[in-house]
């Protein structure tokens, strides 16, 4: 169900994993409905979004996976 997607999802969040969190999120919306009003909720897109944020902290010191990781935080918040 929605929540346990999304507390797997925060899980991830919480270990910088981005890649992990945005993949529960898309089998989220696979598995729930193929739009954002019956797949995945605000709350699970507001998790992915914060891991892949704190995976762009994660990776200063190297600037492409850090731009790389801002940037599909970006997509997701635009997907949203």
């Amino acid at each position: 169900n929605e929540i346990g997607y999304a507390t797997v999802i925060d899980g991830y969040s919480r270990i910088c994993d981005g890649e992990n969190a945005e993949r529960i999120l898309q089998l989220m919306k696979g598995r729930l409905g193929g739009d954002t009003t019956n797949g995945a909720n605000v709350v699970a897109y507001n998790a992915a979004i914060s891991a892949w944020a704190r995976s762009a902290s994660r990776a200063e010191g190297d600037a492409l996976k850090s731009r790389s990781a801002a940037e599909k935080a970006e997509q997701l918040l635009r997907e949203m």
